[in-house]
This record gives C-alpha cells, structure tokens and sequence, in this order.
C-alpha cells in the first residue's frame, strides 16, 4: 500500500492537472476499503469489538448513549448493529473512514494541496484511523474546519468542533484550539455574539467534564500506566519537524496558505506540546494529533517552493524514504506497533445483502508473520 500511495506522490511532476480529482477519487477509494475492511488490526481492536459487542447485546435506547462520553459514536455502533451484520465492527469502521477521507480530500482541495499529502498521511492513517477510530472522527472533522476560512465561518466551526467531541471527548480541546482566531476584527454587531458562544461553549464543556470525571480520570490512569513516551516522541517526530520547517518558512507559507495566524500559533503549540510529552505523555501525544493538517500542508505546500522538477524529484523522494522509514521505525519500536501486523481484510458474505453477490468468506492474509 505504502508503494501505491508513493507513486500516486509523484503525479504532480509527471502527469497533467486535469487528473488531479480523477487520480485522488481513486486513491480515496483505495484507502477506504484499505482501512475501512481491515479485520483484527490495530492495537485498539479488543476494546472496539468489545464496545460494539455490548450494544448489540444489550438493550440500549436512544437516550442511554448521551450518557456516555462519545454518545455519538455509540449511537452509530447501535445503529449499525441493527443491521444484523457478522462483523458489524467492520462496517462501523468503514463508515469512519469514508467520512475522514471525504473530509481529508475537502481539506487538500480548499488548501490548494497536492498529491504529496498522501504520502504524508499515510503513516497516520495506519496509525491513528486504524488504530483509535474516535480520535479519528475527531481529525475528520479538523479537516473539515481546517477546509473553511476560520474568520468568516465562526459559528460553522464552533458546531463542528461540538459535534466533534462527541465522537470523543478529546473534541472539545479542539474547539478552544479555534477559538485563537476569534478575537480578531470584532465590531460593536459581532462582539456580543463572538463572546457569547465561547462562553455557552465553555459552560457545556465544564458540565460534560464534571458529570464524566471519574471515567476521564480512570482513561487518564490507563493510558499513564499502558504508553511509554518513546513512542509518543517517535509518532509525532514528523509533526515537531514540520512545525520548525513552517517557522522557518513563515515568509513563504504566509503569501501561500489561508488561515496563516492560525497556523503561526499552532506550529508553536506544537512544538511546546512535544518537548511537554516528557512531562504529560498521554495528554500531549493526544492533542498533538490534531497537528497532523500542519503537518500535511507543510510537507506538501514546500514541493512547490521548488522550481525546477529536479529538485522537485529529489523532495518528494526523500519525502518518501522519510516517511517509509518513519512508518517502520514506529512498527519496530513503539510499545503497539505490532498490533497492526499482519494486515488482514475480511469480506463477510453471509448476510442477506451479500449472498447473491459472494459466496465464500475472502480474507487476505499478507506476508509479514511473526516467528
């Protein structure tokens, strides 16, 4: 897979722009069914199995989810389960994926992106979308936020980042995330209103945290006590790089992107919140996931810096061995990396809606085994 996304990097320098939204639309569906079909794969799978496994069993009601902290995301797993599937996990987490990369693809369009922002992504879709499906929701809707002009379109960030968090309470730091920008350009018409939704905001936050506290506290202990901060410093290392690059290139990036203050102050953040994770590992390394659209943009943005397709060749190449090796080093080192190993995808016929259309159980198995 890592092969086929490398190659379609390489399309902005050989193939015409008219394929652009042909040749993304393909790789999109690619990756979906890549993601969205895995089976057994990736070091949250128990825990999601086993949530998805209890609402089918159970007799759960429309208003018993909103008492649970990702209310949403236990409303979909109910409603998937009414279908009757095998493996309704599988269709939950095809659902999750077309919506981010629906959202990812809106977010590369709006910003004037290339095809190097797949290979950029990649290592995360492995490790974030096939791995903590509620976080993942959560960035899809980042790049749906991050697709708008963050000035103009106020209120439709706000709800976003709302609904956002609840998918997954870590939401909701994403909302005052945007609320940076706010305080720009405020008249006597907006300033009631610019001050009054932060604030509703803040309220429904603090009455969500204080009615969930204890189950936040008991997530906090598990991870403090399950996630090594090497592996938290090895799976941001890219975000940390590319928030130095857009400090270096601030002059070039603030002529060529939108949202620029935004992302001044996010790649700041970013830097702060990865020295931070030797102090607040699990904390840290959850929010700096949300840096993973700087990340993409400015990876991406700096292919064009370039003028001649030589030196365009040679960046988007050692982008590629960048990122290859980065993938591996994660697999080979961190704490889960072989949870997501070996790959494994299965299509399940017996349900009503397959069975004129497959007959036997398919499952690839790939290569990698371990002895």
């Amino acid at each position: 897979m890592n092969i086929i996304v490398s190659l379609f990097s390489f399309k902005d320098i050989f193939t015409p722009k008219f394929l652009d939204k042909i040749l993304s639309l393909i790789l999109l569906l690619i990756l979906i069914l890549f993601t969205g079909l895995r089976f057994k794969v990736g070091g949250d799978w128990g825990p999601y199995e086993l949530i998805y496994d209890q609402i089918k069993t159970s007799n759960y009601n429309f208003f018993t989810f909103f008492k649970n902290l990702d209310s949403l995301f236990y409303l979909l797993n109910y409603l998937v389960s009414l279908i009757g599937l095998k493996h309704g996990l599988i269709l939950v987490n095809l659902i999750v994926s077309a919506f981010v990369f629906i959202c990812f693809y809106r977010f590369i369009f709006a910003n004037y992106l290339n095809f190097t922002s797949f290979i950029i992504f990649f290592p995360y879709v492995v490790i974030v979308l096939m791995g903590y499906t509620r976080q993942s929701v959560v960035l899809g809707f980042l790049f749906l936020i991050l697709s708008l002009d963050l000035d103009k379109k106020k209120l439709s960030t706000i709800i976003l980042a709302l609904i956002s968090g609840f998918f997954h309470f870590s939401g909701y730091f994403l909302s005052f995330i945007i609320f940076n920008n706010f305080t720009k350009k405020i008249n006597k018409d907006s300033k009631f209103f610019t001050f009054l939704i932060p604030l509703i905001m803040f309220l429904i936050v603090m009455l969500f945290i204080y009615f969930n506290l204890d189950r936040i506290i008991d997530k906090y202990n598990y991870f403090q006590k399950n996630f090594t901060t090497t592996s938290s410093l090895i799976r941001n290392f890219p975000i940390f790089f590319s928030c130095l690059l857009f400090l270096n290139f601030r002059k070039y990036f603030k002529n060529n992107i939108k949202n620029y203050n935004f992302y001044f102050k996010l790649s700041i953040l970013g830097i702060l919140l990865y020295f931070s994770t030797f102090l607040f590992s699990t904390l840290s390394d959850r929010l700096l996931i949300f840096l993973i659209p700087l990340c993409v943009l400015v990876f991406s943005k700096l292919l064009n810096y370039f003028r001649s397709n030589s030196f365009k060749f040679i960046y988007l190449f050692s982008l590629n061995i960048f990122f290859v090796f980065f993938l591996l080093g994660w697999f080979n080192f961190s704490n889960s990396g072989k949870s997501w190993l070996p790959y494994d995808i299965l299509l399940e016929p017996k349900h009503k809606f397959f069975n004129s259309f497959i007959e036997d159980v398919l499952t690839f198995e790939f290569t990698y085994e371990e002895n």
